[in-house]
């Protein structure tokens, strides 16, 4: 039901159909919520005539603790037994690929210093865009700050001055974000305080010059070898098309001005999705958050003996990276309501991943292998 998976779905459908090769099962997570996904998912596969796999996040239950390491490496910084639900879902179905529609917003969202260069190289048609555009969860005035007037201070301050405000920025950011992990140990809160020297990005670029540097970011070995470990534990070969080589390429080719077609989010996707989609689809402009989903899952999870264990962070804390008192209090206002503050989920579970990530270390070098990899607080800082 969201933009860039409905895309999809209805592309693979449409190719599927015509080679007549293959048949497509959309498979989708199950939960209400802000942005309530399923009445968009409804539309969508009445207009394909195709049946959905619905997958509930306590679906995860038998999975457990499960998805915590794979090939020797920390996976997940959220809970993902319900995926692995999902995915043994579709092995019984008789699926031999899945394709995931997600990270198209590295692409392809409404990313401000692309528009910065939309309105250098076209002003009137940008300033006319930017006075009607249309965002997720931003007004109207908020988008033309965005858009218009960050792009444009930042472009008109010096050299010096705007690599001040970035380091700034930068020391707000990890102050604030020491606030939010107030449980965090003495190597953590280290991490947070050392400056970091990544080089600052320019305030103005072309949508050929974002792609440029997603590409030479790191970023989609990262996602390759991310999907790399999902096929390890789930026995599927995963595929993320909107990172697909020829599509990022083509994405490189595209004018700036062209990603904000429509003057809404995601515009050009929106624009070249007419006729494949309901447009009730189309020009949703709303977001699913997996607030629901998140405590479904912490409720699946909640008692197990496994999770209780992990709690403690007896690793993390022998190491000084977190303080495990204040982590276990922390976590206690959070499991009495977590439907309140759903973000709290997003800090603790990288905690919890990095605490199982630290046992299965220690458990390994017990073996007399000679390993490299070592635990640092980054992980925990995801």
């Amino acid at each position: 039901g969201g933009v860039d998976s409905s895309n999809l779905l209805a592309m693979a459908v449409r190719n599927a159909r015509r080679s007549g090769t293959a048949s497509v099962v959309p498979v989708a997570f199950d939960f209400g919520g802000i942005g309530d996904d399923r009445p968009h998912l409804r539309a969508l596969c009445s207009h394909l005539d195709v049946k959905p796999v619905r997958i509930a996040p306590s679906d995860g239950a038998a999975y457990g603790l499960r998805d915590r390491v794979v090939d020797g490496a920390a996976h997940l910084s959220v809970p993902g037994a319900f995926v692995m639900a999902a995915m043994a879902r579709m092995r019984s179905v008789g699926a031999q690929a899945v394709l995931v529609g997600e990270s198209s917003e590295l692409l392809l969202d409404s990313e401000a210093a692309v528009f910065g260069d939309f309105l250098m190289t076209q002003p009137l048609r940008a300033l006319a865009c930017a006075g009607r555009f249309t965002a997720i969860y931003e007004t109207r005035r908020q988008s033309w700050r965005r858009l218009v007037g960050g792009p444009l201070l930042r472009h008109a301050l010096p050299p010096f001055a705007l690599a001040l405000r970035y380091k700034s920025g930068r020391r707000r950011a990890a102050k604030h974000r020491l606030r939010e992990l107030d449980w965090a140990g003495p190597r953590l809160r280290t991490f947070f305080a050392t400056e970091r020297q990544d080089p600052f990005p320019p305030p103005i670029y072309s949508q050929r010059e974002r792609v440029r540097r997603l590409a030479s970011s790191g970023v989609l070995m990262a996602q390759r070898e991310f999907q790399s470990r999902w096929e390890l534990a789930c026995g599927l070969r995963v595929s993320l098309p909107y990172f697909d080589d020829d599509f990022v390429r083509f994405a490189g080719r595209i004018p700036s001005g062209a990603m904000f077609a429509g003057a809404r989010e995601r515009g050009l996707l929106r624009e070249s999705m007419e006729g494949l989609v309901p447009d009730s689809v189309r020009y949703r402009m709303d977001k699913a958050r997996p607030n629901e989903a998140s405590a479904e899952a912490f409720a699946v999870l909640e008692g197990t003996p496994a999770f209780e264990d992990l709690l403690s962070l007896r690793e993390l804390d022998a190491m000084g990276i977190v303080d495990a008192k204040r982590f276990g209090t922390a976590f206690q206002e959070f499991a009495l309501d977590p439907r309140a503050d759903p973000s709290l989920w997003g800090s603790l579970w990288p905690a919890i991943t990095a605490e199982a990530y630290a046992r299965w270390f220690r458990a390994f070098k017990t073996c007399n292998v000679d390993v490299t990899t070592s635990l640092v607080p980054s992980m925990v800082a995801s």
